[in-house]
């Protein structure tokens, strides 16, 4: 029997179907335990990543939207800037001509020239 445990390089307990002592079966329970432990913990870390992926990319799309908004409120404020700055410009050059008394026009006449002009000498 020795002779035949020896070349067929099984254990005895697997050969002749013999009960695993208690040692064995923790350690092959352990040896379980840990290989599951360790999916678990690549499972959790894949799912950490997976979220803050999709966190990172929302915020992107957020930002860019918030971009475009900033530069439509940036023209606007640049349009209101030129309309104020053409009102005040308009209502400050009537506020001096009132200082100056002038009187409005009401109604204007041009002078024609004559069609054909000579050169004196």
């Amino acid at each position: 029997m020795t002779r035949s445990f020896s070349v067929s390089l099984k254990r005895p307990q697997d050969t002749l179907r013999l009960p695993l002592p208690a040692a064995r079966k923790l350690v092959d329970i352990g040896r379980g335990w840990w290989i599951g432990c360790f999916a678990l913990v690549i499972l959790f870390c894949i799912g950490v990543y997976l979220y803050e992926v999709s966190q990172s990319a929302s915020k992107g799309f957020v930002m860019r939207d918030l971009q475009i908004r900033t530069e439509n409120l940036q023209d606007n404020v640049d349009v209101l800037q030129r309309q104020y700055a053409s009102m005040e410009s308009l209502s400050a050059l009537q506020a001096r001509l009132s200082g100056l008394q002038y009187v409005p026009i009401d109604h204007v006449e041009y002078v024609g020239s004559p069609s054909v002009a000579y050169a004196v000498k």
